[in-house]
């Protein structure tokens, strides 16, 4: 037996015992019509009756959130913090551990979000699975944790300018609201958070870096300490030594510090190459990997062919740990950080360039460690005044070594 009838603007035909939906071609099994309209008229009432969702703490109209832009062009350079207030190192964990305190250090933290930078010292805010953390020469400071209807996945982090004399203000903002997370500011060496309970902490800096040292000879530059660099690039299986050096410029020309990681460095190398492996029409050497790892790596995320370098990076860096980056790219260290140096000093192995790198009178541009580089303070004015010029050389020779067209 066979009944047609209509239901909500919608027909229905029952088949021996059976209702079914027409939707163009495809015919669905469906309950009773009574029994759907029952439930439809359940769920109105229960949409209507269900209670407000509850208001969270420190929220602020998000209509107030404003960008900011902070003139970095006189930014100091800074290395190694020293924590002002006593901390035990029970208090000091990993993601994944115990709790941290708030202004606790931390190590191995993954971020799902970071902030723009900001201060001279150029410091971030992250959000971590678990809390929010300043991001301050690539140490982890925790500041909070997050207060109900806020996650490390959700929303975004807002910079904004000062209405008081405790500095910026770092809020959480999502579907809900903005959560301030606290305030932020520079006195002379210091950086000053101020939580919204009015707690006080800071940290200080060792010192900015420079050329040389008061009332002593000022160390200079040779030509020959710039010859050995043109030379760095005479010697070379692939395209690795390139976007190593081009990587290491960048990322000491903004941040000014010292000390860069390699994980740093190899997030880099790939936002650089991104588009001469994808973009330009180059001839990579056989030997060469970089291309077939950009591909995984495009493989996985879904980045566009075209994607600009800050945002493969920013796409890399949160999902580094994640999709094992650090293990696809960890053959990009094998060699190259000790091969560079050979002008400076003769290669055997590995170690022994470690251990010689950190020799003065070598003058290298940088010396190795074992998760990263250390800039010589020697090369740190010609590294920043000459950033342009050193990127077009390195490029124009990677281009001819490419046969970029």
């Amino acid at each position: 037996m066979i009944e047609d009838i209509e239901l909500n603007g919608r027909r229905r035909v029952k088949v021996d015992g059976c209702w079914f939906d027409e939707r163009g071609n495809e015919v669905v099994i469906n309950p009773d019509p009574v029994i759907i309209e029952q439930h439809e008229v359940a769920k109105e009432s229960i949409e209507e009756n269900a209670p407000k969702k509850p208001e969270y703490p420190n929220v602020i109209d998000e209509n107030s959130v404003e960008h900011v832009f902070v003139d970095t062009s006189d930014a100091l350079p800074f290395r190694d913090v020293e924590v002002e207030i006593e901390q035990s190192d029970k208090d000091k964990a990993t993601e994944g551990g115990e709790a941290l305190p708030i202004w606790a250090f931390a190590d191995n933290i993954r971020f799902a979000k970071r902030s723009k930078k900001f201060l001279k010292c150029r410091c971030r805010v992250g959000l971590s699975k678990t809390g929010y953390y300043l991001i301050i020469n690539h140490r982890y400071i925790k500041l909070g944790d997050y207060p109900d209807g806020y996650e490390c996945n959700e929303g975004n982090i807002w910079i904004k300018r000062p209405i008081n004399d405790k500095g910026y203000r770092m809020i959480h903002e999502n579907e809900k609201g903005g959560h301030l997370i606290g305030y932020a500011i520079e006195k002379g060496e210091k950086v000053v958070f101020t939580n919204p309970t009015n707690d006080v902490y800071s940290v200080t800096f060792d010192g900015r870096i420079t050329s040389g040292v008061k009332n002593k000879e000022i160390v200079t530059l040779k030509d020959i300490d710039i010859d050995k660099l043109l030379h760095a690039f005479d010697k070379k299986a692939t395209s690795y030594k390139y976007f190593w050096f081009l990587a290491i410029t960048k990322i000491y020309f903004e941040i000014r510090m010292y000390t860069i990681s390699f994980k740093d460095i190899l997030i880099e190398m790939v936002s650089i190459a991104w588009r001469y492996v994808f973009d330009v029409e180059c001839q990579f050497p056989s030997i060469d990997q970089l291309p077939v790892y950009l591909r995984a790596i495009q493989a996985k995320t879904y980045l566009p062919k075209s994607a600009k370098e800050k945002i493969v990076e920013e796409t890399v860096r949160e999902s580094f740990y994640k999709w094992k980056w650090d293990t696809l790219l960890k053959p990009l260290l094998n060699n190259v950080p000790y091969r560079f140096l050979s002008p400076w000093i003769p290669f055997t192995n590995n170690e022994e360039v470690i251990t010689k790198s950190e020799k003065k009178e070598l003058r290298c541009p940088y010396s190795i460690t074992k998760d990263h580089v250390t800039i010589n303070p020697l090369w740190s004015d010609y590294l920043i005044e000459n950033y342009d010029k050193i990127s077009l050389f390195i490029e124009k020779e990677l281009r001819s070594y490419l046969k970029c067209k």
